[in-house]
């Protein structure tokens, strides 16, 4: 396949592989806060009650792929905030809700010079402790608003937490 290709991929596909993706250096923080965690929740639910068969499109992921100790590894060119909410949205639904979604078998990304950020990420998917002072307080908020829209917008929309997972 070119380099230069673009792929489709499911949430499933996407964040249940085994690549790895890599948020290299000069990419900004984690930055998304309560808006925009409810507004790609919101869009999501709301896509998915007008036509369940229809998918919706959660925006572009540009990667620069190479090859690490025989792994694919991807650095994340564009799409961070959106893939890292998403990993963390994954985290909640493991951690915070009943639906099986064992296809998560471990967060595939990380940040390339921010150790405290890819910690913060593991510890929220094993669900350890956090020390405050070791963790990026923005994934952590970023996992307490995704928990609280979620459950807002699923109880207001009717949906329930299995069909969200379903079409997510």
């Amino acid at each position: 396949m070119s380099k230069n290709s673009v792929q489709y991929f499911t949430i499933k596909e996407l964040l249940g592989s085994d690549d790895q993706y890599v948020i290299p250096i000069y990419q900004r923080p984690y930055a998304w806060t309560n808006k925009e965690i409810t507004q790609l929740i919101q869009d999501i639910v709301d896509y998915q009650r007008n036509d369940k068969d229809q998918k919706y499109y959660i925006g572009t992921l540009v990667t620069n792929e190479h090859r690490t100790q025989g792994l694919n590894e991807f650095d994340v060119i564009d799409g961070q905030q959106r893939f890292t909410t998403l990993t963390i949205l994954l985290c909640v639904i493991k951690n915070e809700m009943t639906t099986d979604i064992s296809w998560f078998k471990r967060p595939n990304l990380r940040f390339h010079s921010r150790k405290k950020s890819s910690d913060t990420i593991r510890c929220l998917y094993y669900k350890e402790e956090l020390d405050r002072n070791h963790a990026t307080n923005s994934i952590v908020t970023g996992y307490q608003d995704a928990i609280m829209a979620l459950k807002r917008i699923l109880n207001d929309s009717g949906v329930s937490e299995e069909d969200f997972c379903d079409y997510l």
